[in-house]
């Protein structure tokens, strides 16, 4: 367990104790702003599994089959560093630099993605 871990597993045991204290779940729950539906799941948790319990765990393993092939995340890091004044300029002066056509209508999100679009496909 290493020391975010503890120090949240003293939180929650805290607000387990405070309850005790009150004989107020409401008011611990609204004191510490947690909802009573978590108190409740953390108060099961430690009934069944102890302070392990209160160690907050992932809610779900790592998929590798979702995961963004080793190539493109590539592209994007290289993207980023190359292009790192990207957020600062205004886009639609990068636009028109790199020759996109879009009016003032257009979405800027869309000829964003069209752009970043086209320069990954220059990569490679």
């Amino acid at each position: 367990m290493n020391k975010n871990d503890e120090q949240e597993v003293r939180r929650k045991l805290r607000i387990l104790a405070h309850v005790d204290e009150t004989k107020n779940v409401s008011k611990t729950c609204r004191y510490w702003g947690i909802s009573r539906d978590t108190f409740y799941r953390w108060k099961k948790e430690y009934k069944t599994q102890g302070e392990v319990g209160l160690i907050n765990s992932k809610p779900c393993p790592e998929n590798p089959s979702i995961r963004v092939a080793f190539v493109i995340e590539e592209k994007i890091l290289y993207l980023s560093l190359e292009y790192l004044m990207l957020r600062y300029w205004c886009p639609f002066t990068i636009l028109k630099r790199k020759s996109f056509k879009y009016s003032a209508r257009d979405d800027l999100s869309l000829a964003a993605q069209n752009f970043i679009c086209s320069l990954l496909k220059t990569i490679t």
